[in-house]
């Protein structure tokens, strides 16, 4: 075997669970074809309202953990004298060509690779094959801790006020998504009566002044407002014990902006697991063996274990936030 395969990790340096899903899913590609793995962790990624809010750690503290948490074993070295393609996204048609031209060639070829999306939402079982490695790889961490019996994530935040426009407009569910998904969830589920529900989100609670530390944010944030003199970015608070409605009979949690690792192991390990519409929630999702809800916008495509939002009854009935 001659052909090898890499994450890309210069290319795009966005946020720590959108990387570490590209990771998890190159991953599983090798393991399912019997390609090389080349291992390349998260060299950066982009600050978040939660990550110094919470006074958790900085980014540089949460990308070590993420590249613990994430260390797939290298199959092999750089290989001497390999010709490296770069591949922004990477396609089923595209894999079958690289894989049948250099598969037994002499040649030595490393596919360097940004986006495997196109591959495992066609094949999204693939992703089994990598949450057996992590949940192998992370056993004490993820068995020490405590299971909640349902987490929801809620995953709004401020992404306009500094990101790409094009991007951020309708891009999260409404609130009343939630509100329905736990009035369902708990039936569904036989969630005990009395139980405590839990809500992870990166809103805040009451107006703060966030300051970020990177140019990019800062920049994104001048572009977006207007305001060239910097003194800190407004953030609006967000009561959402009054936005969801609590099924009757339990009682609601709500975690603004908490240690990212802390939501992170909450979201992996609850018995009952509401997605959000982004990457950490459906990271979440492939490492949690119970109960996982995802939203029929999800980015990305359901998991065959997973039960979809609209095939339980759930639908979306208010527009999407952004």
């Amino acid at each position: 075997m001659t052909l090898f395969i890499t994450y890309d990790n210069e290319a795009l340096q966005d946020g720590l669970g959108a990387q570490a899903l590209r990771i998890t899913g190159i991953y599983a590609i090798a393991k399912a074809l019997g390609i090389r793995y080349i291992h390349s962790p998260i060299l950066a990624a982009i600050e978040d309202v939660s990550h110094n809010l919470s006074g958790d750690s900085q980014n540089t503290e949460l990308v070590s953990f993420f590249n613990n948490f994430f260390s797939f074993p290298s199959t092999t070295r750089d290989p001497n004298g390999a010709l490296t393609i770069d591949i922004r996204t990477l396609s089923i048609r595209e894999l079958t060509k690289f894989y049948v031209r250099y598969v037994f060639s002499q040649k030595k070829i490393i596919l360097k690779v940004l986006l495997p999306m196109a591959v495992l939402d066609k094949c999204p079982r693939l992703y089994e094959i990598s949450a057996i490695r992590i949940r192998t790889l992370n056993e004490k961490v993820i068995s020490a801790h405590t299971k909640r019996p349902l987490v929801a994530h809620v995953r709004r935040g401020y992404d306009e006020k500094y990101a790409n426009t094009k991007y951020t407009s309708g891009r999260h569910l409404p609130f009343s998504y939630f509100s329905d998904a736990m009035k369902t969830s708990v039936k569904l589920f036989r969630i005990p009566k009395g139980s405590v529900l839990t809500i992870h989100t990166d809103l805040v609670n009451k107006q703060t002044i966030w300051r970020p530390k990177q140019q990019g944010v800062l920049d994104g944030f001048r572009s977006n407002s207007g305001q060239e003199k910097y003194d800190g970015i407004k953030l609006e608070g967000y009561d959402l014990e009054r936005e969801i409605e609590t099924p009757s009979g339990y009682s609601l949690e709500v975690h603004y902006c908490d240690p990212l690792v802390k939501t992170f192991l909450d979201m992996c390990t609850a018995e009952v697991f509401i997605q959000g519409r982004s990457a950490l929630s459906y990271l979440a999702g492939i490492i949690n063996p119970n109960k996982v809800l995802w939203p029929e916008v999800q980015s990305h495509s359901r998991l065959p274990r997973w039960y979809s939002s609209s095939k339980i009854g759930i639908r979306i009935r208010d527009r999407m936030l952004g």
